[in-house]
């Protein structure tokens, strides 16, 4: 049985440690630190498709802890792409770029990656 093309990109998101959330499903303050993700609908067709992760920190962590996050997953993207089976093939995610930026309010520490994601399915 293959999983859906939402459900791969929330299992590819929610292997790196903490808990992983799409931007718009999170509806209540959650306890940090997660990531969010942006899910794109697209199909094979549609070429490479703009996304963004947050990792977000409480604040009065250090820098490091987001970065780490941020070094798992471009490692596990390495240099050309990463691609997670789903129904009908895969999807291709890759680094956008630029690669990332930091913001901070004086509360949450937040780390934004860009990344592109290309449909490689059938559907």
């Amino acid at each position: 049985m293959s999983i859906t093309k939402k459900k791969a990109i929330y299992d590819f998101f929610s292997s790196f440690g903490i808990p992983a959330y799409e931007e718009h499903q999170l509806f209540a303050e959650m306890p940090l630190p997660y990531l969010t993700y942006s899910y794109p609908a697209g199909s094979f067709r549609d070429g490479e498709i703009s996304g963004t992760v947050k990792i977000w920190y409480d604040d009065s962590s250090d820098w490091e802890d987001a970065e780490s996050v941020e070094r798992l997953i471009l490692d596990k993207l390495g240099s050309s792409g990463y691609i997670t089976p789903c129904e009908g093939g895969g999807i291709l995610i890759k680094r956008g770029k630029p690669v990332s930026k930091n913001n901070s309010d004086g509360r949450i520490r937040q780390k934004q990656m860009n990344i592109v994601y290309e449909f490689i399915t059938n559907g």
